[in-house]
């Protein structure tokens, strides 16, 4: 029975019962994990995989929007700042890296790249109007930090019930929701400075090209 906890950390708790247990083994005994928690074991190289093509999908996709290879990775560059509130929300809260985690990581890859599309898009919106490059930088961001804000504070608060365990069902569906948590603040925040500033730096060594 592991309701209140995800299988990951059962499965962890028990291991370490399981390890002092068959010291007393005789010799050609062995204890292993079977069902459900040897197919979450087995499943982690397929979410890691699919974690990959996640990316590299998001970038193939809004690469012939942008019609450039350049803006779609300031885009791309987004996901990895928004793993750094995934780990540490997940450190503070204790939550272990657990199928319903990694799924809730891929899920912040749309998440990320959703709100880098929508800021690139304002600030080339405002570049074909005729805006310098560097007002229309700091305009984007402007503009569209209110809609990103709201769009983030709406996913955080929809799943912070969830986080906190919330439901007969809620307790397998924890770390699904903080990864995500995680990764919306992160990647909202750090959206709005991170990928300006890039834009930014491109802009100047396009300028210097020509």
């Amino acid at each position: 029975n592991v309701e209140g906890a995800d299988i990951g950390s059962v499965s962890d708790d028990i291991a370490l019962r399981i390890q002092e247990f068959s010291k007393t083994l005789p010799k050609g005994y062995e204890v292993n994990f079977e069902g459900e928690v040897a197919v979450m074991k087995r499943s982690f190289a397929n979410l890691g995989l699919g974690l990959i093509l996640a990316v590299l999908f998001a970038f193939l996709i809004i690469t012939p929007l942008f019609k450039s290879f350049r803006q779609p990775l300031i885009i791309i560059l987004a996901f990895p700042l928004g793993l750094i509130g995934i780990v540490t929300l997940m450190m503070i809260t204790g939550t272990n890296l657990s199928i319903q985690s990694i799924m809730g990581i891929i899920m912040m890859v749309g998440i990320s790249v959703s709100y880098g599309n929508i800021l690139i898009d304002r600030i080339n919106n405002l570049i074909k109007e005729g805006m310098q490059k560097t007002d229309a930088i700091i305009n984007g961001a402007s503009d569209r930090f209110r809609p990103v804000l709201m769009t983030a504070a709406t996913t955080v608060f929809a799943l912070l019930p969830t986080a906190i365990g919330i439901g007969e069902s809620g307790g397998a569906n924890v770390p699904l929701a903080i990864a995500v948590i995680g990764g919306t603040i992160t990647a909202t925040l750090l959206t709005l400075y991170i990928i300006p500033i890039f834009y930014l730096m491109i802009a100047k060594t396009q300028h210097n090209e020509n």
